[in-house]
């Protein structure tokens, strides 16, 4: 294991003045005006820094375990005991660079020298300080500079990094200091963090993508740990091995006086709530990454555990040590079944509740005949002159974050401006309720798409279409609904769905191979099912005016299309150019940001100036309803008062 964090430790990644890498400095002094000034122009020079109170000592001894380039210390320190001190110099110099600020002087006044390396002419440098009992030659610096001089030097002469991490034992000194703290305070806190999960990226993606999620893991801890901020405790951390994703980080009192835990389950959520939070906005945000956006939408779980260390004399402390370890292991699992305990509950609400979702819709366009005067009407978002080439609408799920924030617990890991149908069907799947997710969807397309022209499409997934007859109390008749196979979604029960796709029409509903071009939907598939409607992918659309493999593909299906009488649909259509492809290629139907970008119900009714009157008059119901049952519970527990007064 090795030595990783504190609580007072703030960490700065970036790489231009030292390069795609940087070193790690470690300042710690008595002058904070100086120390801060320091750090401030080294992260200016896009620096990589630890910071650490000259008055931490717990800090700064874990700090050996962690390799430095270069270190800016006090010659000799105003609060810890001068032998100590002398131990730390001794072992920081073994491997790192030592420059020291000289006892009794303020250089926090002086001023900068105007060179180009204020170092290179020995400017405000003595002569080496040499150490010689050190068990290896190394040698300081005693400096006279300014903060901006010594940041200067230090950018100029360093110019790789290395790991937050350093791959070693834990050295004897911090094993005794752990030692002494937990006999002074007869408790510790053990946190697990396993995340060994991500080894499967790996494996899927080459090691340099799996490098960078490691990295990413790690500054998620970090952001967790420093966010974490307990009174009267700090944050001792060791990675369990250079290549996993393991952690083990010690809670430790700074005295006996502090109180413990009251809840260190909670501490414990918070730590994996941040993690989770942070790593999907990396995951998500980082264009390096798009290379995991189908892993990212696995949701790749990882787990926190927690354990007591109480102070046994009668035990070796690596014995005490190995048992904690294990039960935080235990611990983790626990961790993991609440997660998923609230993932559950947000999902029944999104199911059964009437404000957390709602239904948006794009509109899909008839590609013949399509004439510059349309494209005008397309610039000017004059959706009621081509009302005549409108043939439906596709409705998509949105979901509103502001309501599902009251309903999250706080903190939570999952972050509700994340969310959309993507990760929730992620999640939903994960929790077992995907299928009751999708049926809410359904009702909320149908209810809204009553008061919308021609066609409704709605995605489906297969296991709710195999019993679509069970579903149809919610499919109004006076509808035209195209339901949608997602192409993510295999179809294990070919014959089953056959079987359902002949009572469609019953229904006044046919069906629509969704995504075609990616995934599942292929030649075979189109075969078996034979659907009404070819949706090709927006993958195969998108730049498809310059790329002749994408051309050439797209005339495939659209020739495949018209011999077998199957109307094609190309989605994701955004310029000009791919809406004239696809009219040259014989594509029958357009969606796209091009024509139209997805609405809510009432900007659709506005923009094409629909009939509102059935919309107003349900939204009224749903008013009354929700009066009638808000009095009837009023009502109740008047009685349910009166009740248990007369009782007692």
């Amino acid at each position: 294991m090795c030595l990783y964090h504190c609580c007072d430790l703030v960490i700065f990644l970036a790489g231009r003045y030292f390069q795609d890498e940087q070193h790690m400095v470690l300042i710690s002094l008595n002058d904070k005006t100086y120390a801060s000034l320091l750090e401030k122009e080294l992260l200016a020079l896009h620096g990589s820094v630890t910071r650490i109170e000259s008055d931490q000592e717990n800090s700064l001894i874990q700090s050996l375990n962690q390799k430095f380039t270069a270190i800016v210390v006090d010659e000799s320190s105003a609060h810890i005991n001068q032998e100590l001190w002398h131990k730390l110099l001794k072992q920081w110099g073994a491997s790192s660079k030592l420059y020291l600020y000289p006892a009794g002087q303020k250089l926090t006044t002086l001023k900068c020298v105007e060179q180009k390396n204020p170092l290179a002419q020995q400017t405000g440098l003595s002569e080496p300080v040499t150490f010689s009992d050190a068990p290896t030659d190394f040698f300081g610096y005693v400096f006279h500079l300014s903060p901006l001089n010594l940041a200067q030097h230090l950018a100029k002469e360093f110019s790789t990094s290395l790991s937050w991490f350093w791959q070693s034992k834990i050295s004897v000194l911090v094993l005794h200091h752990l030692e002494e703290v937990l006999k002074q305070n007869k408790l510790l806190y053990l946190f697990y963090i396993d995340g060994d999960q991500y080894r499967s990226i790996y494996t899927e993606y080459g090691m340099h993508i799996h490098a960078k999620c490691h990295l990413l893991f790690e500054k998620s801890l970090l952001k967790a740990l420093t966010r974490l901020r307990l009174p009267g405790y700090q944050v001792l951390t060791f990675k369990a091995s250079l290549d996993c994703n393991c952690f083990y980080a010690f809670l430790v009192p700074d005295n006996d006086t502090v109180k413990p835990l009251a809840k260190p389950s909670d501490t414990c959520y918070s730590i994996y709530s941040i993690m989770q939070q942070h790593l999907h906005k990396d995951f998500s945000r980082l264009h390096v990454f798009k290379e995991l956006f189908d892993f990212s939408k696995k949701n790749t779980s990882f787990s926190v555990g927690y354990a007591p260390l109480l102070y046994n004399p009668c035990i070796n402390l690596n014995e005490q040590l190995n048992l904690v370890t294990k039960m935080a292991k235990k611990n983790s699992q626990w961790m993991r079944h609440r997660a998923h305990a609230f993932e559950k509950d947000m999902l029944v609400n999104l199911a059964v509740r009437h404000d957390l979702l709602y239904p948006r819709f794009q509109a899909i366009f008839k590609i013949s005949d399509f004439k510059e005067a349309d494209h005008k009407a397309v610039e000017e978002q004059n959706y009621e002159h081509l009302l005549s080439k409108l043939y439906g609408f596709e409705s998509l799920m949105g979901i509103n974050t502001e309501q599902v924030k009251k309903i999250l617990i706080k903190p939570s890991h999952i972050d509700p401006h994340s969310l959309n149908p993507t990760n929730l069907f992620a999640l939903a799947k994960k929790n077992n309720l995907s299928l009751e997710l999708d049926q809410k969807c359904i009702n909320l397309a149908t209810k809204g798409g009553q008061i919308l022209p021609g066609h409704l499409l709605i995605n489906i997934l297969p296991r709710n279409f195999y019993y679509i007859e069970k579903l149809s109390d919610n499919l109004p008749k006076n509808l035209k609904i195209i339901f949608e196979i997602p192409e993510d979604k295999i179809i294990k029960n070919t014959d089953l769905l056959l079987k359902m796709r002949e009572k469609l029409g019953d229904f006044n509903c046919t069906i629509a191979t969704d995504d075609v071009g990616r995934g599942f939907s292929n030649f075979q598939r189109l075969l078996t099912i034979k659907p009404d409607l070819i949706k090709l992918d927006r993958s195969l659309i998108s730049g498809a005016d310059k790329d002749r493999q994408k051309e050439c593909v797209i005339k495939l299906f659209s020739e495949f299309a018209h011999g077998f009488s199957h109307a094609i649909l190309a989605e994701g259509v955004e310029t000009r150019a791919e809406f004239e492809l696809c009219q040259k290629m014989g594509i029958h139907y357009i969606q796209g940001f091009y024509l139209h970008k997805p609405a809510k119900l009432e900007i659709i009714a506005s923009q094409f100036n629909l009939d509102t009157s059935q919309l107003n008059e349900e939204k009224n119901d749903r008013v009354r309803e929700k009066k009638t049952h808000d009095h009837q519970l009023s009502w109740q527990h008047k009685t349910n008062k009166s009740q248990l007064k007369k009782a007692t």
